[in-house]
């Protein structure tokens, strides 16, 4: 049993007994890359995570931050999905190089506009490297709220996108699917036109707390795509970027609302560093808290939402 000491109470938190961990969330960032979002005169200045300083200087070796944090854990693989890089084949390409080297990632989600006229070049671009599993093309937007626009349209309403995801059963891809949560009845009714296509919802729906309406919004999103999609598993990850003072109180509600909605068959666990660990919160009691939250959970179901279901989803 791995066991390890938590600096703050100095008390040992003891994993459980073959416990065993995929991290089907991460971001990298690459030295020669450039990220328009991240770094630059065009940064974002107000992300919902809190502020990007300590991610965003030039010279950090990510890959290398990352594994010298999760050492000591149970995560055994980890998937990357894409991080809005400028030259997303450059940045898959650069992954696949750090994969070769270092043994991570394992499984690879790059970025391809699939409202492109081109897309079927595009995809083919990436999946020419060994360890891409899927594709992620965030679609997240708002027309109340601008800062909740991650994407450069609605693509959901647009027919060149479903062309183009369409295209993702041809070449035998996944699609990380990330909305917000007042897009949740729209996006079940799209995913369930597409029954063929395994799709995760990243970050659990954005739970976003504007309101108490906002709230009970998601969870009838949520209730709603559970209900008229077979298709669609959920990551119970990005909880802290809505919650900065996260801890497993306030984690749980959360963790069972999914768990129950969706079941254990359909969910797994991504830790989405290093936006999740801002603020000074180490991977391991990131982790701590998630396995927490689930501990009603028996080992087995335990397993499938750490293990199993990510490395059945993404063929790991």
């Amino acid at each position: 049993m791995i066991s390890r000491r938590l600096a703050s109470t100095e008390k040992i938190f003891q994993w459980p007994s073959g416990f065993k961990v995929v991290d089907s969330h991460v971001h990298f960032f690459g030295p020669q890359l450039q990220y328009p979002w991240l770094r630059g005169q065009n940064r974002v200045q107000e992300h919902i995570a809190g502020t990007l300083d300590e991610i965003s200087e030039e010279g950090i070796d990510f890959v290398d931050k990352y594994t010298s944090q999760q050492k000591d854990t149970p995560v055994i693989k980890v998937v990357h999905v894409q991080a809005e890089c400028a030259d997303p084949v450059k940045e898959t390409e650069w992954l696949q190089q750090q994969a070769e080297k270092y043994g991570v990632p394992h499984g690879i989600v790059p970025f391809v506009d699939l409202g492109n006229s081109f897309i079927n070049e595009d995809l083919i671009k990436q999946k020419k490297f060994q360890n891409v599993r899927g594709i992620r093309q965030m679609l997240n937007w708002s027309n109340d709220h601008p800062n909740f626009r991650f994407a450069h349209r609605d693509y959901l309403k647009e027919q060149s996108f479903r062309t183009g995801f369409a295209l993702l059963e041809k070449h035998n891809l996944t699609f990380d699917l990330q909305v917000n949560y007042s897009q949740l009845l729209e996006a079940a009714k799209f995913a369930g036109s597409f029954p063929k296509i395994k799709i995760v919802l990243d970050h659990a729906g954005f739970p976003l707390r504007i309101n108490d309406q906002s709230y009970t919004d998601w969870q009838q999103g949520m209730k709603f795509l559970a209900k008229n999609t077979s298709n669609v598993s959920v990551k119970l990850s990005g909880l802290r970027m809505f919650d900065h003072n996260l801890n497993v109180d306030s984690l749980r509600p959360y963790v069972d609302f999914v768990l129950n909605t969706f079941g254990v068959d359909r969910c797994f666990w991504g830790s989405n560093w290093p936006i999740d660990h801002l603020r000074g919160l180490s991977y391991s009691d990131l982790l701590q808290l998630y396995v927490e939250a689930t501990k009603e959970l028996s080992s087995v179901e335990r397993l499938k939402v750490f293990h199993d279901n990510a490395s059945i989803f993404y063929g790991l």
